[in-house]
C-alpha cells in the first residue's frame, strides 16, 4: 500500500498482510501502521524520508540464507542459473529478478566483512537492472527502469526488519540546499579539454572494430569522516557498510554506461574514522579535505596500493570538490563528497558520482547556471544528468529535483577515452568478456535544413554480435550556445544554445521534438524549445547494450540547421474539432511555409491518420505527394472521436499534426471508397507505370464500377492493362508499358469510375519519368591506345542529354579494384575532369565513366587505356648539408650539386627539397645553373607555418599556392614559381646550387639536402607484329588460345616477357589460365600462350560470336592497345592441324603492316602444293592460285586498296590463316 508520511508523524508498526495475488515473494510482507506509537529511532535529519513509499517486512535472516546460494558473476553457473527472486515495487506488486553475486571489496576487505555481500541482477525482459546488497544496516537496493529508478532501504537507521520501497522520484529535492562543486581551470589545473575531445572523436572512428569489450576495473581508496561514519552508526563496520552501499550502487551506473567497476582497497577500514575529535580531516570543508586526503590514504593504503581515491563527510550544504584527470596519477585521491544526509541518490549520483567523473576527466554539462563550463555546456537550464548541476541552481532553471543515473554523451565520450587510451588506462585492470560493442548508424546524411517552430523526429538504427543485450537509445543535443554572465533563463535560447534536455534512455531509437505529448496537448516546455532562428542543430544518439558483464556504448552524430525563412509548417484542415463521414473524400490543407523553397526543398509529404488522439499512425491515407499545401484523401472506414491528420515532410524530419481531435462518423448514404496510390513518384524508364485499385463497400453498396482512361499518355507509352470494371471489395490493375518513352518529365493521368447510384468519381494519377539514355555517351581523350599522353592530363568525353554528372575512374588495373585506383571523383554538368594527381611516367592506365542522374549510375563505359611519356632521368644529391641559416641575416645562401654530365638541358626535376624553417613565408628557394640562371621555386609561401618538405616538376598537378590548407611538408611535387623549362638549353656539367633566400628577418632555419634530375624523352621499344585472329570452335566445346590465333612480338623482349592483360571478359563463354577461370586485369605471357595455357571455354549450345579485349606490353615500355580479339562458335569451324610431333603449323607473313610486297613462309610446309587465297574484310575473294611453297615466298598486294586482308593457305596438311594490314 501506498501512504503519505505526513500521515505518520507518529505510529507503530503492525499488522501482517497475506501474500497479495501478484504473488509476493515468501520473504516480504505489507504492512501498515497506526497512529498509537512513536516511529522508534526517527531522526528527522538522518532518516530517509520520502513522500511516497511502500512499507514491507523482509525476513531478513532468511533472505540472506537465500542469497547465499546465488553465483559469483563470470561464472559458468551464473551464466546458466542465476539465482531468481521476487523484489517488491512502489507499486504494490513484485518483481522478478535473476541474480548473482558481484563483489565490490578486494578479497583482504572482504574477508575482514564476509557478512557482507553485493548483487547485481536484471530482470526477465533484460532492460530492468538493479544492485543489491546486505551488511550490517540490513537489506539495500535500487532498481533502474525505464519509467524511473527505485529504492528499498530499512525503515531507520536502527532496523533491519522492516523497509521502505519508494521511487527515486518520490525523494527529497535538493534545492533546498545549495550545492559548491570548486572544479575550476585556477584552482585544480584543468588538462585542455579540447585534447580530449579530439582523442575521444578519434576513438568514435574505430568504434565498429569487431572485438570484445573488457570490463575495467580500479582500486578505490574511500575515507569517511567521523561524522558520516556517526550518521551511519559511529562505528567502523557501520562506516565501512555504508561506504560498501553506496560503491554497489556507484558501480551499478559506470558497469552500464562505461564498463567500470570499483573494487575497495583490502585496508579501506583503516580509512572508517570515528572520532570528530581525532581525525585528520575538517569535516564540511571541501577546500581543505581535498589537500587532506591525499596524505591520509597514501600513509595507510601506500600511494601504489590504490588507483583512485575519495572521502566522504557531511556538511551543511551539498558539497563537492575534485580534481580533473587524476586517476592513477598522484594526485588520484583529490576527490571529495559531503552532504548532510550522505545516503541514496542525492548524496551518491549527485555528488559522488559527479566529483569521481571529474576525476575521470568529465566536466559540467549544463548551460544556465553557476560554474558553467562553455566548451561542455550542452544540457539546457540545470541539466539534468550526473555531470550537470540538477535541482541546485537558480530558481525556474531546474529542470528535476535530482540528477538521472546516467552521464550525458559529452561526459560519456571523455571517460571513455580517459579511461580506454588516456590517462585513466595506465592503472586499470582489464577483465575479458564475451560482449562486443553495438553499432549505432542514423539512417539519414545531415547538411539538411528544417523550418522553424515546426516538430521533427529524429530515429537511429543499431545492431549488437550479443543477441541478449537490450539496447537503449538516448538522443542529446550536442550545441554549445555563447558563455554569457549572467547565463540566460531556461526558456530562452540566444545562438546555437541547447534547446532540449535530456531523457532517460529507452528502447525506443526514436525521439520527437519536442516529445510528442506536449505536441499533441499544444503544450509548451522551456526545456523543449523548438528553434526559432537561423541556426545549427546537432544532436548525438548514444547506445548502451547494458550488457550485465560490462556496459558497451555507441554514438552517431547528425547536423543541420533551422532557417527561418521557412516555417512554422503546420496543419490547418482537419484542425478543429470538425465531423466527417467515413468514405468521404476531402481535401486536407497545411502551411506549406517556403518548405518547398531553398534551403528546406522538401518536394513531397506523407499523410497520416491517428485514432488515439495523435500517438500513433496507423493509417497511410497519402505517401509521396507534392508539397503544395493540399492533397484529397479518402478518409477510412472508420468511427470515432480521436482522430488526428499528420502531415509529414517524405524527404526530411519536420511535420505537424492536427491541434485538436476531430470525429469520424459512419457514412450517411451508400457508397464506396476506391484506394489507390494517386502519387505514383519517381519512375525510372524502363519502368513501368503499374497502378494497383482496391475498394471498399459502404453500407452494402454494390454496383458495378465502371473505368475509363480520359487522360493522354506521353508519347511511345503503351497501355498494356486497363480495367474494364471494378467490382466493390475487389482489386484492379493498371499497367501502362513506358519501354519505348524517351522523354523525361511530369505527368498527370486522369480517369473515372463511375455508376447509375454513385454517378461519376473523377481521380488522376501523379507521376514524374526519368529516362537514362545512354547509348551515344563515348569516351574521347585520351584516346583508347594513345602513347606520349602527359603526367597531368584533362579526360574528356562527350555529354549526353539523361545524364546529370559522370563518376570517374583512373587505375593502373582495368579491373579497378580499390588498391588500382589513381583518381576516383565526380562531377556534374560537364565532359571533362582533370585530376589533380601526377601520373607515372612509362606507364599504362585505364579510365571509364558511369554516367548518372536522380535515379541512381548507369552501366561504365567501355574502358580505354593510354600510356604516359617515357623519360629516363638521372639522379643527383647534395652532400653538402645541412647549411645553416642565420636568423637576422637577408643574404642568400647556397647549397650545392657538382654534375659531371655532358650535354645540354632538356628537363630538370627537383625531387626533393627539405629543411627546417620556422615561418617559411619568410624564405625563397631558387635553382641556379651553372651559368648563373636562377629560376624561383617557392616564395613568401603558406603564412606561419613551419618547415619544408617538397619536390618542383613543372607536369605536376598543382603550384604551391593552390594547396589548401597551404603547407610545404606534404613530400609532394608543385610547380615552381618560374617554369624550370627556362634552363633548357643549359650546358649541364657544372655546380648546380639551391638557392635559400631571407625574405626578412625572423628564425634560424636550416637547409637540410635536395636532390636535382637530369631527364631526357625516351625511346620505347615496339610490339612490332601481332597476330589476332579469330578463335573457331563448336558450341560448348573449349579450344586453345593458341599462337596461330593470338601472338605478339617485341623488338627487344623474349615471349616470356611480353604479357596481356584483359580488359574485358567475354560474355557467351569463359576463359581459363591452366585450368583457372580468368578475371579482368589477369595477366598472362605469349610463352604462356605457346605454352597451351589459355582456353576459351563456350557456354552456348548455338551459333554465335564472342570477344575479348586486351592491351599487350613488354617491360621496355613497348605496348598496344586496347584490342579486340574475335571468337566465332559454330558447328562447322575449320580447325588447325597439327604435324605428328604435335607442333601447330603457323603462318608467317611479314612486314605487318605492309605498303604492298608481304614475305610468307610455313615452316614444315616447304616443297608442298597449295591453294593461295586473298580475302578482303568484307568477305570478297581478291586473289586466288596454286603454287608450291618455297622456304620464302612473296605476295604482290600493291594493286589492292589499303585495309586489312586475310591471307589463306589450304593443301594436304591443313588451312593456315593470317591477318594483313595493307597501308
Amino acid at each position: 500500500m501506498r501512504v503519505k508520511l505526513n500521515l505518520l508523524i507518529t505510529a507503530l508498526i503492525v499488522g501482517l498482510y497475506s501474500l497479495s495475488a501478484f504473488g509476493q515473494s515468501q520473504y516480504w510482507t505489507d504492512i501498515e501502521e497506526v497512529a498509537d506509537v512513536s516511529r522508534s529511532g526517527i531522526s528527522e535529519d538522518k532518516d530517509i524520508r520520502p513522500d511516497e513509499f511502500r512499507l514491507m517486512q523482509l525476513d531478513i535472516d532468511g533472505f540472506s540464507n537465500f542469497l547465499k546460494s546465488a553465483p559469483l558473476e563470470f561464472t559458468r553457473r551464473a551464466s546458466r542459473s542465476p539465482l531468481q527472486i521476487e523484489i517488491p515495487t512502489p507499486e504494490g506488486d513484485f518483481l522478478t529478478i535473476f541474480l548473482v553475486e558481484s563483489p565490490v571489496m578486494q578479497p583482504g576487505l572482504a574477508a575482514k566483512f564476509a557478512h557482507f555481500r553485493t548483487f547485481k541482477g536484471t530482470g526477465k525482459d533484460g532492460i530492468v537492472t538493479g544492485r543489491f546488497d546486505i551488511t550490517s544496516h540490513g537489506f539495500h537496493g535500487i532498481v533502474f527502469r525505464p519509467e524511473g529508478s527505485f529504492y528499498i532501504d530499512p525503515y531507520n537507521r536502527e532496523t533491519s526488519e522492516f523497509y521502505l520501497v519508494y521511487n527515486v522520484k518520490d525523494n527529497f529535492s535538493s534545492e533546498d540546499y545549495f550545492f559548491k562543486c570548486g572544479v575550476n581551470d585556477e584552482e585544480h589545473g584543468i588538462q585542455d579539454y579540447n585534447t580530449s575531445l579530439h582523442e575521444g572523436v578519434e576513438k568514435a572512428n574505430t568504434r565498429a572494430e569487431s572485438q570484445s569489450f573488457p570490463l575495467i576495473t580500479y582500486r578505490i581508496a574511500i575515507a569517511a569522516t567521523a561524522q558520516y561514519t556517526n550518521f551511519h552508526g559511529g562505528t567502523v563496520e557501520a562506516g565501512q557498510a555504508a561506504i560498501v552501499t553506496a560503491v554497489n550502487r556507484i558501480n551499478s551506473i559506470f558497469e552500464r554506461d562505461l564498463g567500470i567497476r570499483f573494487l575497495l582497497v583490502d585496508n579501506n577500514d583503516q580509512l572508517i574514522f570515528t572520532d570528530p575529535s581525532d581525525q585528520p580531516y575538517t569535516n564540511g570543508n571541501t577546500g581543505a579535505m581535498i589537500n587532506e586526503n591525499p596524505p591520509v590514504l597514501n600513509s595507510i593504503i601506500g600511494l601504489a596500493n590504490y588507483d583512485i581515491g575519495h572521502v566522504f563527510g557531511t556538511s551543511s550544504f551539498l558539497g563537492g570538490l575534485a580534481k580533473l584527470g587524476t586517476v592513477c596519477t598522484d594526485e588520484k585521491a583529490e576527490g571529495v563528497s559531503t552532504r548532510n544526509q550522505p545516503v541514496n541518490d542525492p548524496f551518491i549520483v549527485s555528488i559522488v558520482c559527479h566529483e569521481i567523473g571529474h576525476q575521470f576527466n568529465a566536466q559540467h554539462t549544463m548551460y544556465s547556471c553557476h560554474n558553467v563550463n562553455g566548451p561542455t555546456a550542452y544540457e539546457p537550464g540545470s541539466g539534468s544528468t550526473i555531470m550537470a548541476y540538477t535541482g541546485i541552481c537558480a530558481q525556474g532553471n531546474n529542470l528535476q529535483s535530482e540528477s538521472d543515473p546516467f552521464f550525458h554523451a559529452n561526459s560519456l565520450e571523455v571517460m571513455q577515452q580517459f579511461s580506454r587510451n588516456g590517462g585513466g588506462s595506465t592503472c586499470a585492470l582489464e577483465v575479458p568478456t564475451d560482449n562486443f560493442p553495438p553499432v549505432v548508424e542514423i539512417p539519414i546524411q545531415g547538411g539538411f535544413h528544417i523550418p522553424i517552430n515546426t516538430p521533427f523526429k529524429l530515429e537511429a538504427v543499431a545492431t549488437d554480435e550479443n543477441e541478449d543485450d537490450i539496447l537503449t537509445y538516448s538522443w542529446e543535443q550536442y550545441d554549445i550556445g555563447p558563455s554569457l554572465d549572467p547565463f540566460i533563463p531556461l526558456g530562452q535560447s540566444i545562438g546555437n544554445s541547447p534547446l532540449f534536455r535530456v531523457y532517460t534512455p529507452t528502447e525506443n531509437p526514436v525521439r520527437y521534438f519536442p516529445r510528442l505529448a506536449y505536441v499533441v496537448n499544444n503544450q509548451q516546455r522551456p526545456y523543449e524549445l523548438l528553434p526559432d532562428t537561423t541556426r545549427n542543430l546537432t544532436f548525438r544518439v548514444i547506445v548502451r547494450d547494458n550488457n550485465p558483464e560490462a556496459g558497451a556504448i555507441d554514438w552517431q552524430e547528425i547536423s543541420f540547421r533551422s532557417t527561418a525563412n521557412a516555417g512554422p509548417f503546420r496543419v490547418t484542415y482537419p484542425n478543429e474539432r470538425d465531423t466527417l463521414e467515413a468514405g468521404q473524400y476531402i481535401e486536407v490543407l497545411w502551411d506549406v511555409a517556403n518548405t518547398h523553397l531553398p534551403p528546406v526543398n522538401s518536394q513531397f509529404v506523407d499523410v497520416l491518420l491517428s485514432e488515439d488522439g495523435g500517438f500513433t499512425y496507423p493509417h497511410v491515407l497519402l505517401d509521396n505527394a507534392p508539397n503544395t499545401g493540399s492533397a484529397f484523401v479518402n478518409i477510412p472506414n472508420l468511427e470515432g472521436t480521436r482522430f488526428r491528420i499528420k502531415v509529414r515532410a517524405a524527404d526530411n524530419i519536420f511535420f505537424d499534426i492536427s491541434d485538436r481531435n476531430f470525429i469520424i462518423n459512419e457514412p450517411s448514404q451508400p457508397g464506396v471508397i476506391l484506394n489507390f496510390r494517386p502519387y505514383q513518384g519517381r519512375l525510372c524508364l524502363p519502368d513501368n507505370l503499374t497502378v494497383e485499385f482496391s475498394t471498399e463497400s459502404l453500407l452494402g453498396f454494390s454496383d458495378t464500377l465502371f473505368f475509363n482512361l480520359t487522360g493522354e499518355l506521353p508519347a511511345g507509352a503503351v497501355p498494356v492493362s486497363v480495367p474494364d470494371f471494378i467490382i466493390p471489395g475487389e482489386t484492379a490493375t493498371l499497367d501502362i508499358d513506358l519501354s519505348q518513352t524517351f522523354i523525361s518529365g511530369e505527368f498527370e493521368l486522369n480517369f473515372t469510375v463511375e455508376s447509375d447510384s454513385i454517378g461519376v468519381l473523377e481521380r488522376a494519377i501523379f507521376y514524374e519519368i526519368v529516362s537514362n539514355n545512354y547509348s551515344f555517351l563515348q569516351l574521347a581523350e585520351p584516346l583508347n591506345g594513345q602513347s606520349n599522353v602527359p603526367e597531368v592530363t584533362t579526360f574528356f568525353w562527350n555529354d549526353v542529354p539523361d545524364a546529370v554528372g559522370y563518376e570517374f575512374q583512373l587505375a593502373t588495373n582495368p579491373a579497378f579494384e580499390s588498391d588500382d585506383l589513381i583518381f576516383e571523383g565526380s562531377v556534374q554538368n560537364v565532359d571533362s575532369i582533370r585530376p589533380l594527381v601526377q601520373l607515372e611516367t612509362g606507364s599504362i592506365f585505364y579510365w571509364r565513366i558511369r554516367p548518372f542522374n536522380i535515379c541512381g549510375f548507369g552501366p561504365y563505359t567501355e574502358t580505354f587505356a593510354f600510356q604516359t611519356r617515357s623519360v629516363d632521368c638521372q639522379s643527383f644529391e647534395s652532400s653538402d648539408g645541412p647549411i645553416n641559416i642565420p636568423a637576422q641575416s637577408t643574404q642568400a645562401f647556397d647549397s650545392q650539386i657538382n654534375v659531371e654530365l655532358g650535354g645540354q638541358v632538356n628537363e630538370i626535376i627537383i625531387p626533393n627539397v627539405r629543411g627546417n624553417q620556422p615561418f617559411v613565408q619568410d624564405i625563397e628557394l631558387s635553382l641556379v645553373s651553372p651559368s648563373g640562371r636562377e629560376v624561383s621555386l617557392v616564395r613568401g609561401r603558406c603564412g606561419n607555418s613551419s618547415n619544408y618538405n617538397l619536390g618542383f616538376d613543372d607536369n605536376a598537378p598543382q603550384r604551391v599556392g593552390e594547396i589548401t590548407p597551404c603547407t610545404l611538408t606534404s613530400g609532394n611535387r608543385y610547380m615552381p614559381e618560374e617554369s624550370l623549362a627556362l634552363m633548357s638549353g643549359e650546358d649541364i656539367e657544372g655546380n648546380w646550387r639551391m638557392r635559400l633566400r631571407r625574405l626578412r628577418t625572423g628564425s634560424p632555419g636550416q637547409l637540410i639536402e635536395w636532390s636535382l634530375e637530369m631527364c631526357f624523352d625516351e625511346k620505347v621499344s615496339e610490339i612490332d607484329f601481332l597476330r589476332n585472329d579469330t578463335l573457331k570452335l563448336r558450341p560448348s566445346e573449349s579450344n586453345i588460345l593458341s599462337r596461330i590465333v593470338l601472338r605478339a612480338r617485341s623488338t627487344v623482349s623474349v615471349d616470356e616477357n611480353v604479357f596481356f592483360t584483359l580488359v574485358s571478359l567475354p560474355s557467351k563463354g569463359r576463359l581459363f589460365f591452366s585450368g583457372e577461370e580468368m578475371t579482368i586485369g589477369q595477366q598472362f605471357s605469349q610463352k604462356n600462350i605457346d605454352d597451351e595455357l589459355i582456353t576459351y571455354q563456350s557456354d552456348i549450345d548455338s551459333f554465335d560470336f564472342d570477344h575479348f579485349h586486351f592491351v599487350v606490353q613488354d617491360e621496355f615500355d613497348g605496348w598496344r592497345g586496347v584490342e579486340r580479339f574475335e571468337i566465332k562458335i559454330s558447328d562447322d569451324h575449320p580447325t588447325f592441324v597439327e604435324n605428328f610431333s604435335g607442333n601447330l603449323y603457323f603462318l608467317n607473313a611479314f612486314p605487318n603492316p605492309s605498303r604492298g610486297w608481304v614475305n610468307y613462309k610455313v615452316n614444315g610446309w616447304e616443297g608442298q602444293e597449295v591453294q593461295l587465297t586473298v580475302v578482303s574484310v568484307d568477305g570478297k575473294i581478291v586473289k586466288r592460285r596454286q603454287l608450291q611453297l618455297m622456304e620464302q615466298n612473296v605476295l604482290d598486294m600493291r594493286q589492292m586498296s589499303p585495309g586489312i586482308y586475310f591471307i589463306g593457305l589450304s593443301g594436304n596438311k591443313g588451312q593456315l590463316t593470317q591477318k594483313i594490314i595493307l597501308e
